[in-house]
């Protein structure tokens, strides 16, 4: 089946069998479909339409992963967060202290500088109490804070509950 076609075709069906439109063979959309899918899904969730509100980035992943049915788009899912910031919540950054953190929150004013929560010192041990900076208001003559990302894959496997715990818990 050509890309167009099956895009345009399955980016509706879901893994469970619900969806639409239920074809009469069995399909098995390509990857291209299931980043379709999430990128259209996303798209919809965050918004403005006359029948509901956006939800913010977070409450969209969230919705997304918690959706019966779309347990095969989970690496897509990790594409879309990509490329929505560099360093998308649920990664864990290197700041250029050192100290290693997991981005709790991204803002679209300065995707660069996230809401992060430390959790170890720049020798590498555990701090003993982990806390959040915003890297907005601490590296404000920081061009960039953060020196490298490393992307949490973990979190694109927490099907049960809400990205916001998932962060919280830091999976």
């Amino acid at each position: 089946m050509p890309l167009a076609v099956e895009v345009a075709y399955c980016h509706h069906m879901r893994d469970d069998g619900l969806g639409y439109p239920v074809p009469a063979l069995p399909i098995l959309p390509g990857p291209i479909t299931n980043i379709i899918q999430v990128a259209d899904m996303f798209e919809a969730l965050t918004a403005h339409r006359p029948y509901h509100q956006p939800l913010s980035a977070e409450e969209a992943v969230g919705c997304i992963l918690s959706t019966k049915g779309m347990q095969s788009k989970r690496a897509a899912l990790g594409l879309l967060l990509q490329r929505l910031t560099n360093s998308p919540p649920g990664s864990e950054v290197t700041l250029r202290s050192g100290e290693r953190c997991l981005v709790i929150r991204s803002f679209a004013d300065r995707p660069d500088h996230p809401l992060v929560r430390v959790l170890a010192n720049p020798d590498g041990t555990p701090v003993a109490e982990p806390h959040d900076i915003d890297l907005r208001e601490a590296a404000a003559e920081e061009e960039r804070p953060i020196r490298e990302v490393h992307l949490k894959p973990s979190i694109l496997r927490t099907g049960r509950e809400s990205a916001r715990d998932a962060l919280v818990k830091g999976r």
